[in-house]
Formats: C-alpha cells, structure tokens, sequence
C-alpha cells in the first residue's frame, strides 16, 4: 500500500530509536496477561480507565476489555515517571505494568496540551490492542519525535536517568502492541509511535 504525502491515516507504526538499542517483543507465555477473565469495564471517562487500570496493577495486573466501541478523549496529565522527582512529565494515558488494555473497537482520542507530552506510555509487560488512536496537539511539540505522537515507547533524551540510576522507561521490554489503527491530525509533525532510549 502506497501512502500519499497528506495521507493523515497509517497502520503502520514508526519506530524511531537511538542506534543500538533493541527494545520490545511479544509477551512470553510466562508473562501473559490474559490469563484468567478479563475485567470488562463500561466506561467513556479516561479517568476512570487510567484509576482501573492503575488498581489492577496494584493488585498484580491483568487484562481490561472496554465493554463496547466508543470514543474516549483523553487530555495530558502530569505523573511522575522519572527518577528525578523535579522533572515534569506528561501522558494522556499509561498502561502500567502488567497490564493488557483491549479496546473492543474503541477509539482513544489523545489531547495533547503540554509541548512535551508523550503519547501513550507502554510499561514492561504490557499490551495495547483492538482499537484506534488519535493524535490532536492543542499546543506545539517539543522537538523531540516521542512528544506528541500516538504511542511512546522508552525514555526521550535527558529524560533516562543516568546510567547509576536510569529512569524506569530507560529499559521497557516485553510489550506487545496489535491491531490498531494511529491517525494523526493535519498538523502533525511527530513519529506515529515512537521508541526511545
């Protein structure tokens, strides 16, 4: 399939890393998450996705199926991912470890309204599946790839930690992205989805 330069629509993620550095793979049998039922959750609030998900972590992980396809918007919040605890960082929406989010044909729609927001965060042993993303910057990105696009793997520069102390999304591994659809609006400049480290 051959995308026109102001085709806004892709299957297909970009990934943009630093030279060396391998990061990602399917969830190994070990590690999968969808054993067991899933916790299927009827909700349109990304509030009430981000707290679910975040209290299934707490408990041990598992999977969340929304219950039904619908549009969800979801806005920039600060959280703290770093080892440094003065740096400020920005997502829409993370999906903490352990945890599998199954969108059921759902679309999330990403706002992003800080330069330096990063789209979705994956943590380790972690899965996004079966929906849409889409991509609306309120403010200008930083110039990093990472800021502002779909999905954001790993850390941007100056955002690592050090090599003493790297920061958690120094190292994300075992995490598996599947059958989504990433849509960027008409003013895009970012990476659909975006490895860092």
């Amino acid at each position: 399939m051959a995308l026109e330069k102001d085709d806004m629509r892709t299957i297909v993620i970009a990934l943009a890393g630093v030279a060396g550095l391998a990061v990602g793979a399917e969830l190994d049998a070990t590690n999968s998450l969808d054993i067991g039922e899933p916790l299927v959750l009827e909700t349109s609030s990304c509030s009430v996705l981000q707290t679910t998900m975040d209290q299934l972590a707490e408990s041990g992980g598992g999977s969340v199926v929304l219950a039904s396809a619908q549009d969800i918007t979801c806005t920039s919040f600060e959280r703290n991912f770093s080892v440094d605890p003065n740096q400020r960082e920005f997502t829409p929406l993370l999906i903490p470890e352990r945890v599998s989010l199954d969108l059921n044909g759902s679309r999330l729609l990403l706002r992003h309204t800080e330069g330096n927001s990063y789209g979705i965060r994956i943590s380790r042993h972690s899965a996004l599946r079966n929906g849409r993303v889409s991509v609306e910057s309120i403010v200008p990105a930083s110039s990093q790839g990472i800021f502002h696009s779909a999905i954001a793997i790993g850390a941007a520069l100056g955002h690592g930690g050090t090599v003493a102390q790297p920061s958690y999304y120094a190292e994300v591994y075992d995490w598996t992205i599947e059958d989504l659809t990433l849509i960027h609006g008409p003013t895009w400049n970012r990476c659909l989805a975006s490895v860092e480290g």
